[in-house]
């Protein structure tokens, strides 16, 4: 990451700080980031939601299936439709309309069937690997 990227994200984290003090981090508002390409926002928006780091939630926003962001979304409690919306906006830049609907129906059985509790521990465990990863990294380097 070069210097731009480390000032947009550090912009963008204290946008994301400030909506969020004044209660207005909503599931809307974190979309619209979404919608109108503001990823460095709504990295750290979903971020600070779940409690995870940018390098981990980028890793499950870029991942080609959107397994992984059911499984976020629904660990933050959004609703099947903002899952929907988010992951559709996702898909669209890899994919065209079709098969982004088609795959969203696949993994909406995932983001029905897992539960907020379960959904959390998946998280959980993705975040220490990627920590471990790191490390293992660092001191192999």
């Amino acid at each position: 990451a070069d210097h731009t990227d480390i000032a947009i994200g550090t912009t963008a984290r204290q946008l994301v700080e400030k909506l969020h003090g004044d209660d207005a981090l909503t599931p809307e508002t974190i979309i619209n980031m979404l919608r109108k390409g503001h990823i460095p926002a709504y990295i750290a928006a979903m971020g600070l939601l779940a409690d995870l780091s940018e390098q981990t939630i980028r890793r499950i926003i870029f991942d080609a299936s959107v397994e992984p962001l059911a499984i976020l979304c629904k660990a933050v409690k959004f609703s099947e439709a903002h899952f929907s919306t988010m992951a559709l906006l996702l898909l669209h830049q890899n994919s065209d309309q079709r098969q982004s609907t088609t795959k969203l129906y696949e993994v909406l059985e995932i983001f029905r069937n897992i539960s907020s509790d379960k959904a959390l521990i998946v998280l959980r465990y993705w975040h220490s690997e990627s920590f471990l990863g790191n490390a293992v990294k660092e001191l192999a380097g």
